[in-house]
């Protein structure tokens, strides 16, 4: 089910059947599992240039980029949520397949991949720079 989902590799499409096979049984995904989704999707490369980013902006700007921001965000996820319950799919694999075919599938596991990346790499640039003060 769900569990094995999040403790086994996610994207491997079989996992992904099997989540879209429980989501469809269950009828829907609990709130505490979408929350956490959420949270940990968030909390990667844009979170640890935020305070970069208000730096750079001053403060009037930097608020206004990120209500700008998070009106955009609102309104992605309030179409992605729509999109998923007109087409009756609960993956971003089964709704980019049934928009777009296989390359819209293939395109959206490449930009998983580089958002991945791009999260790893910020991770181990806090970690460097922190290491290199400790080291100091």
């Amino acid at each position: 089910g769900l569990k094995r989902v999040f403790s086994d590799e996610f994207w491997t499409t079989r996992l992904q059947e099997e989540a879209a096979e429980a989501l469809r049984t269950s009828g829907r995904a609990s709130v505490g599992t979408t929350a956490v989704t959420l949270v940990s999707t968030s909390i990667g490369s844009g979170l640890l240039a935020l305070p970069f980013a208000f730096s750079a902006s001053g403060p009037g700007l930097g608020a206004a980029l990120l209500l700008a921001s998070g009106a955009a965000s609102g309104l992605s996820s309030l179409t992605l949520c729509q999109s998923c319950d007109w087409s009756r799919c609960f993956s971003y694999e089964e709704l980019m397949v049934s928009a777009f075919g296989n390359g819209g599938a293939l395109a959206m596991e490449l930009a998983v991949v580089w958002l991945l990346i791009g999260a790893m790499t910020s991770v181990m640039v806090v970690a460097g720079d922190s290491l290199a003060l400790l080291a100091r």
